[in-house]
């Protein structure tokens, strides 16, 4: 008899190991994938405190004391063309509204310390 193909068995020992390969690469490619949207959003950030460094230098803000706050819009950034206007959020893929703000603080060695914000606290 002259058998062509393969059997059952040979076709689910086939399937078997794909699944296995399968299980054992998804973690590690969903690893892979977070961390580069994480060193998307951070490139991001870094982007914006950049233009933020930069404006706030080229406008001879008077920060000295630790402690001191300002807060930069977006569309001052973009207006300054330190920005592009149409700047996209790696996280959501979307328009970054121009109203946001960075927070820039005098730090003990008069460093600045940036964070993005998307609304300026309330003072009391």
């Amino acid at each position: 008899m002259n058998k062509k193909g393969f059997t059952l068995i040979e076709l689910l020992g086939v399937f078997l190991l794909l699944a296995l390969i399968l299980l054992l690469a998804i973690p590690s490619l969903t690893g892979v994938l977070k961390k580069q949207r994480e060193n998307n959003y951070q490139k991001y950030l870094d982007d914006l405190y950049l233009a933020t460094e930069a404006y706030v230098q080229s406008n001879e803000f008077n920060l000295e004391k630790p402690g001191e706050t300002i807060y930069v819009k977006i569309e001052d950034l973009v207006k300054a063309k330190l920005l592009k206007s149409t700047i996209i959020d790696p996280n959501t893929n979307e328009k970054v509204n121009l109203n946001h703000y960075i927070q820039v603080i005098v730090n003990d060695d008069h460093t600045y310390h940036y964070a993005y914000m998307s609304e300026m606290p309330k003072s009391n």
